[in-house]
């Protein structure tokens, strides 16, 4: 079977999952840790969540945060936009903080300490904790990426941090969905957020979605759905839904008053949360065990620790090797890089964070793929792994 005809049976592969998981009850279910926690508020988004929790920490214009140079760039666009200097830390091979170097270059002056959890995979929170309170710095784990993850000693990620926030429609079938567990600060009370979103966002939204759902099994409807908006529709839908230049929304405050939609809500609370994490843990190594080890791409993770719920599957392309980004888009399958280039991040003195970001290309492994989606996307891996360069 050519990869045409595969690709036609399989649908497409999308990045993120659309509304073809099964796991869905009727009744109301608790929320995953730690978002069952009092301290718990659901947002948009996570900028929003971010927005908010840095308020609640009592955070003021020019304090001084410690923050990662390998990042996303959404993360930053809120904390630049909140007025708080950026202070750059290092990371190590491990993507953890490189703590003994942070150690011999900090000057005291940080009010709090950003950790992300890259792809899912838990930080070394122990140290992090022991080092964040020895300096009596707050503590704020970007766990965008990390819902359903609990790290070596069986704690969900968010848990630790003064602050924690979530992207719950990276790893759900949700239109929208944010949210921030607080656990110090100037107040733990709910946010009032009274706001709906525009139309013209929550039909962006939507139409992402169902671009994702339908695209899954009839690929032909998904370029339908992903066309360019034009004339009465595209005017009700409050103007162009294009996307920015470097494909992320530019942050606004003043969206971050809006609230989560009604329906993700509703949808939130009847997924089979362990059945979501199960199934990505299966697809993630069910992929690691085929793919074949090469010059070319390798894993950025040698292992899939316990308890950790992957969002993707980040594999590192070699120094001068591109292409693999367009060669799976060409077979079907959607893929990402890490985030994208904001100019706040430096690349002066962070190299190596520099070119990681460059090389870094993520994968699907979602709980809406089967097993024989899985075979095939590492089919696709190895066979590109073994064109002469």
């Amino acid at each position: 079977m050519d990869h045409a005809e595969s690709r036609g049976q399989r649908g497409r592969i999308f990045i993120f999952p659309g509304l073809t998981w099964e796991p869905v009850t009727c009744a109301s279910g608790p929320l995953p840790p730690p978002l069952d926690s009092p301290k718990a508020t659901l947002h948009f988004n996570a900028r929003a969540a971010l927005w908010h929790g840095l308020q609640r920490l009592g955070l003021r214009r020019g304090d001084q945060v410690l923050v990662p140079a390998y990042a996303c760039g959404s993360e930053i666009d809120v904390l630049v936009a909140f007025g708080l200097e950026l202070e750059w830390y290092g990371i190590t091979p491990a993507l953890a903080p490189d703590l003994r170097r942070l150690e011999s270059v900090y000057r005291g002056q940080a009010s709090a300490l950003l950790v992300i959890h890259y792809f899912g995979f838990p930080q070394p929170l122990t140290e992090i904790v022991e080092f964040a309170r020895r300096h009596r710095l707050l503590l704020i784990e970007d766990t965008a990426h990390g819902l359903l993850s609990a790290d070596h000693d069986g704690r969900a990620l968010g848990s630790c941090g003064d602050l924690s926030i979530f992207s719950l429609y990276k790893s759900l079938p949700l239109t929208d969905g944010g949210a921030m567990v607080l656990n110090s600060g100037a107040s733990s009370i709910a946010c009032e957020q009274q706001r709906r979103p525009t139309f013209r966002h929550s039909f962006g939204q939507s139409r992402l979605l169902l671009q994702r759902t339908l695209g899954a099994r009839y690929p032909r409807l998904a370029d339908v759905i992903a066309m360019p908006l034009r004339g009465p529709t595209r005017r009700a839908a409050g103007g162009s839904l294009a996307p920015s230049a470097t494909g992320v929304p530019a942050f606004d405050p003043i969206r971050c008053d809006w609230r989560m939609s009604s329906a993700a809500r509703w949808l939130l609370a009847r997924l089979d949360h362990s059945a979501v994490a199960q199934r990505r843990r299966e697809n993630y190594q069910r992929l690691s065990g085929q793919l074949e080890a090469g010059d070319k791409l390798r894993p950025l993770f040698l292992c899939l620790p316990p308890g950790t719920c992957p969002l993707m599957f980040p594999v590192l392309q070699s120094s001068g090797t591109t292409g693999l980004r367009a060669w799976l888009n060409r077979h079907g399958v959607e893929c990402h890089g890490f985030g994208f280039e904001n100019p706040a991040i430096p690349r002066a003195g962070f190299e190596w964070e520099a070119t990681l970001k460059a090389q870094i290309v993520c994968l699907p492994i979602h709980q809406d793929l089967a097993p024989a989606q899985i075979d095939y996307l590492a089919q696709l891996l190895n066979q590109w792994q073994h064109q002469p360069a």
